[in-house]
């Protein structure tokens, strides 16, 4: 075996051993800090907009999606810099690529459901389904 297979069967063992680590880059205050703003989201589109039409509902669904992405990336950039090793930043880059492809769902599945303006009301339960998928 010449040194280039073997590095070649390292990348892929380091690939594999990779996929089964835990990220542990999220916070419990940052999730604690998300979960409040959700839920002060919903607790004003009960108590004070309940008269609301889908799509505002929409747009301010995606609004408050947007301010916890913004707390999340504070927390995931503040931390990457401070990464001691290239092992942890790979972990740190590979589960934020993995929500790309979910997040880019949710942005198309959204807008045509925008576009269409129809069954709106059932994007909240689509976005939890493409969250956990991620």
């Amino acid at each position: 075996m010449d040194v280039s297979q073997a590095l070649e069967h390292l990348n892929e063992i380091r690939h594999h051993l990779g996929r089964n680590e835990i990220y542990r880059g999220y916070r419990s205050k940052t999730l604690a800090l998300m979960g409040s703003v959700g839920f002060g989201g919903a607790l004003f589109l009960l108590l004070g907009w309940s008269s609301a039409k889908p799509l505002e509902r929409v747009g301010f669904w995606v609004a408050m999606a947007a301010l916890n992405m913004a707390i999340a990336a504070w927390e995931i950039l503040g931390d990457y810099g401070e990464l001691k090793t290239d092992h942890q930043r790979r972990i740190t880059r590979r589960t934020v690529g993995q929500f790309l492809p979910t997040m880019a769902t949710g942005v198309l599945m959204t807008m045509v459901f925008v576009s269409q303006n129809h069954n709106l009301n059932l994007l909240p339960g689509i976005w939890s389904v493409l969250f956990s998928l991620g």
